[in-house]
């Protein structure tokens, strides 16, 4: 498509806080910023500010049983069994077992290259051949 897409890039929330630490620790609440994508401009959302969330309400206490067999069956008068605690073995030792080292490659045969003669020129004029 040729043009910006708003269905597939809605606003995104933005970097720049809407409230500042001592107005968020005071309590206050925002809407939170948010960026149009298309353009760039950052505004405040249209949502509506949610309330700083608060820890959920203790659950009820539970009333009299209506049974008496159900009372019985769930009363705390018999005290729980202490718990067993497994006899732990001390740990096996690990024997480290090294790889003997590999034995070094044979050396290489030698190459004895047959010696050259050379032919240098002597004092008196003569050639001499070694």
């Amino acid at each position: 498509a040729d043009s910006f897409q708003s269905d597939i890039f809605p606003p995104a929330p933005s970097a720049d806080p809407s409230l500042s630490a001592s107005e968020f620790f005071a309590g206050k609440t925002a809407p939170r910023n948010v960026v149009d994508l298309s353009s760039g401009t950052t505004y405040a959302s249209s949502a509506t500010a949610t309330a700083t969330p608060t820890l959920p309400a203790p659950p009820p206490t539970p009333g009299a049983l209506a049974s008496p067999s159900l009372a019985r069956a769930n009363s705390y008068s018999t005290p729980a069994p202490s718990p067993v605690v497994a006899k732990q073995e001390p740990p096996t030792p690990v024997q480290v077992v090294r790889a003997a080292s590999p034995e070094p490659p044979a050396p290489a045969p030698a190459v004895v290259e047959p010696k050259r003669s050379q032919t240098t020129p002597g004092s008196d004029g003569q050639w001499i051949t070694t």
